[in-house]
């Protein structure tokens, strides 16, 4: 399983030996040990590096194609467009909407402050 993800060391290692992109790879496998439909990964590029996060990706896309279900959660708006089909906007703890990404399109923009983030003014104001 530790090879399906990408991890190049022995089970034997310890976790403290472990970086942190390594470290969320062992969860990655134990998730898939379990025969996780379904994973929820938050923010989870925030201390990973460039090589990194894109071996993260390619995980996630086979995780993907493989019928597993994937909650993403992220403030980054480029990560979501290259691991999403679908965005959910929350605001205050509240459900504002959900959009397939195929039909948005991600463009910045300065606007007033009208109350909402960015990243939802992107994606309930600016539709292909």
């Amino acid at each position: 399983m530790l090879e399906m993800v990408g991890l190049k060391k022995p089970p034997s290692t310890f976790v403290q030996e472990l970086s942190i992109s390594e470290k969320q790879l062992v969860e990655i496998a134990k998730a898939l040990v379990m025969e996780a439909k379904i994973l929820i990964m938050d923010e989870p590029t925030s201390s990973l590096t460039p090589e990194e996060i894109n071996r993260l990706f390619k995980i996630i896309r086979n995780l993907r194609d493989e019928g597993v279900g994937i909650i993403y959660i992220s403030h980054k708006l480029d990560e979501i467009n290259q691991v999403g089909d679908r965005i959910t906007v929350l605001k205050d703890g509240k459900f504002v909407g959900t959009k397939a990404l195929s039909v948005i399109k991600v463009q910045r923009r300065n606007r007033p402050d009208d109350g909402w983030t960015r990243a939802q003014r992107q994606i309930f104001l600016y539709e292909k």
